[in-house]
């Protein structure tokens, strides 16, 4: 008898490790899984979907002290905070995780070079373009230190163009940048196909005639660039329709600077349908922002498109554009502690609410003249 109970509780222990095992090993492959699928969404720019998973994956990684996806999941989260306007948490937690990983994995990592690109969108954010570049030059030094190849430099590149972009007086430099990332983006499609839409994109923004004024009456200057900045954002469509899953937030941005295109066309064309169009494509991009973006962006867009009706002289509509960004920013304001310094991010520190309410009056005003008259 004591044999044979010694033997059941042998059975008993190993069938126990054995169910471990495959709990343990199912465990990991979910959350493998996970974690591929949510790293796609987060590709996608699909971060609705993204967030939820990397939460709940973080706190299991972090419970069970895995830490090189842990950190990984701690980057994805401030990126997509940073997307929906916590700019500030988005930092702090990137400065968090910074700590964590030259501390937990003890040496640079390409991870590292990540969490400095995702503080970098997020300073760019911010409009702190000194230490955006900053940012972007850690990330290139670490992969220098770590001998990576170069086509893994494709997004640093792409951030230099962004940094030169903002100065009118770098445009040289900023299409050097952003036509290497081309270069090692193109070489390798397959892994680059959700880079290259946004490369496309910039491309086109970096050729896109901001107005006539500022080619000093230059009109077949003018011109040349308007065509060359819209084969460009064709050029981006093209490879969004090639992806699996679709990056609708780049779509969304294409169709914005398109508006613009054909807003700035208008100084050419003044025909009211050049404008009509520009507004088809305000629509097109907000429709698709309208879930993905921050409301400090998408009253920026309702600034722009209130533009837009006004130089056409549809005030009324103009007015309610503009209400409608009042209104986003408004929740905003609600909360802000005036005894202390502004957030350090483009929320309630740029006047951006107080541009708005000026320009409601002033088409208020031109909407009263014109109806007296």
């Amino acid at each position: 008898m004591p044999i044979k109970y010694k033997s059941t509780v042998s059975d008993s222990i190993k069938l126990w490790i054995l169910i471990s095992t495959i709990i343990l090993t199912c465990n990991r492959a979910y959350s493998t899984d996970s974690l591929r699928l949510a790293l796609e969404y987060h590709k996608a720019s699909a971060y609705d979907a993204a967030l939820p998973i990397f939460i709940k994956l973080s706190n299991k990684f972090q419970a069970t002290k895995e830490n090189h996806n842990y950190a990984l999941c701690q980057v994805k989260i401030a990126d997509i905070l940073r997307n929906y306007g916590g700019v500030n948490l988005a930092l702090e937690l990137l400065s968090t995780n910074g700590q964590f990983l030259e501390i937990r994995l003890e040496e640079s990592s390409s991870l590292l070079s990540e969490n400095y690109l995702v503080k970098a969108e997020a300073l760019y954010t911010s409009s702190r373009l000194s230490e955006f570049k900053d940012a972007v030059q850690q990330s290139i030094k670490i992969k220098r230190k770590l001998g990576l190849p170069e086509n893994q430099f494709i997004e640093d590149y792409f951030q230099l163009a962004r940094y030169y972009l903002a100065f009118q007086n770098q445009s040289d430099s900023c299409y050097y940048w952003i036509t290497n990332a081309l270069k090692l983006a193109k070489a390798d499609r397959e892994v680059n196909d959700y880079l290259l839409p946004r490369i496309y994109n910039l491309l086109g923004y970096h050729f896109h005639p901001a107005s006539l004024a500022y080619f000093t009456n230059n009109l077949e200057l003018f011109k040349k660039r308007l065509i060359l900045s819209r084969k460009y954002y064709d050029s981006a469509f093209q490879f969004l329709a090639k992806q699996s899953r679709k990056d609708e937030l780049t779509k969304s941005k294409i169709y914005h600077n398109l508006g613009n295109s054909y807003n700035n066309e208008y100084s050419l064309d003044t025909k009211k349908e050049t404008m009509l169009t520009a507004l088809d494509y305000y629509s097109k991009s907000r429709s698709v922002f309208q879930k993905l973006g921050s409301p400090t962006d998408l009253a920026l867009k309702d600034w722009v498109v209130a533009k837009a009706y006004e130089r056409i002289g549809l005030f009324d509509s103009a007015l309610y554009q503009l209400q409608i960004g009042v209104n986003r920013l408004i929740p905003e304001f609600k909360t802000l502690d005036v005894t202390v310094l502004p957030l350090l991010q483009p929320t309630l520190d740029d006047a951006r609410l107080l541009t708005l309410i000026s320009l409601k009056g002033t088409n208020f005003f031109i909407d009263i003249e014109i109806t007296i008259n």
